[in-house]
């Protein structure tokens, strides 16, 4: 509200100064004039540009909760009680050990009720968080660990199907892990995925399967090309992240306002 009407009193400055500027002055005033209108226009850009990516952010948030709302949704085997938990948990961008005990008892009472979307965000929190090097593999509860494990060891075997963040995985790595894994040395197993290189790679940002990911399900047809410039009323309303490049345009009243150039990065909240 307090933007809407610093536009509105900036309109009306610039609406008069430009009407002054038109009526036919001295040299001298429509010079001090045509420099004040260009500082009530630099304001007036300013305020547009605050307003559209305090929009922009609002529509994000919207698209998040719609895209966990499917994810939620598509988990039909989980009760009430553990879709609000795991809905929870895909709020998140990567893990903590504060969510330890909570995924302790989640892996043990809810993992094998997932799907293997649901197992595939979840994973890549856990790998997120060792990305961030809030914990290593090793630090894990023993059961998340455990069923991390196993949920590797079957995407890697051809077991379940594997996402392109598992082909990151590093062939050394993933031979050695896998001779591990099936002589029965879980410790050993896990020594290896606590390498630093493999957790760089497993699940990294770029190619896992977020939250970003599902909302092409909800709405594919929300995204542009990217690159693409889309007009100035739909940016609020795409929700993608916005660069602060800004090329200035004139609009239908003559007015100068920013364009901003709408790009599709990996996400990066949290790092």
């Amino acid at each position: 509200m307090k933007q809407k009407i610093e536009l509105s009193r900036l309109a009306e400055n610039i609406r008069k100064i430009e009407e002054l500027i038109k009526s036919g002055i001295d040299a001298g005033t429509e010079f001090s004039l045509k420099g004040q209108l260009l500082n009530e226009k630099s304001q007036y850009d300013a305020v547009v540009f605050e307003e559209r990516m305090v929009e922009a952010t609002t529509a994000e948030k919207t698209r998040d909760s719609a895209a966990i709302a499917y994810l939620v949704t598509a988990e039909t085997r989980l009760n009430a009680e553990e879709k609000m938990q795991y809905g929870e948990f895909l709020k998140q961008d990567f893990f903590t050990k504060s969510d330890f005990e909570k995924l302790d008892k989640f892996y043990v009472q809810t993992w094998d009720k997932l799907s293997d979307e649901g197992k595939s965000q979840m994973s890549h929190r856990v790998w997120e968080g060792i990305r961030h090097h809030e914990y290593t593999f090793d630090e894990l509860p023993e059961n998340l660990r455990k069923k991390e494990s196993d949920y590797l060891y079957q995407q890697m075997t051809g077991q379940k199907p594997a996402g392109p963040e598992v082909g990151n995985f590093l062939e050394r790595d993933k031979a050695d892990f896998i001779r591990e894994y099936e002589s029965g040395d879980r410790k050993a197993a896990t020594e290896i995925l606590s390498r630093h290189k493999s957790s760089e790679n497993i699940y990294s940002r770029n190619e896992s399967s977020t939250v970003e990911d599902s909302l092409g399900k909800v709405n594919q047809s929300d995204d542009p090309p990217e690159g693409e410039e889309i007009p100035a009323k739909e940016k609020a309303t795409t929700g993608l992240e916005l660069q602060a490049g800004i090329s200035e345009v004139k609009d239908s009243d003559g007015i100068t306002v920013p364009q901003i150039r709408a790009f599709s990065p990996g996400r990066t909240r949290g790092g």
